[in-house]
């Protein structure tokens, strides 16, 4: 399993956990996640991260907003995602 991007900060989880045991932990998921891609129109986590992509790079370039204003934007952007509704504050 490529763990690319992913740290065990100070030690969380046993190494044993991380590479013996979370792959198969995970194994439904990613079967969960497929099959709603082939079965609806509707788009999993990793897929909708991946086409934030380019709005996330406009958004880090945008000039003329403050940077907390562009710091909500690209939560709002990552949590959508996810499948969160962020908050309108």
């Amino acid at each position: 399993m490529d763990l690319t991007g992913i740290t065990n900060e100070n030690e969380y989880y046993s190494h044993h956990y991380i590479t013996a045991i979370l792959e198969g932990d995970l194994k439904d998921l990613f079967k969960n996640w497929t099959a709603l891609e082939k079965d609806s129109a509707t788009k999993s986590p990793p897929t909708l991260l991946k086409q934030a992509a380019a709005n996330y790079f406009a958004l880090r370039k945008k000039k003329g907003e403050s940077p907390e204003e562009t710091r909500h934007k690209i939560q709002a952007l990552v949590l959508s995602a996810l499948g969160y509704t962020p908050d309108k504050k």
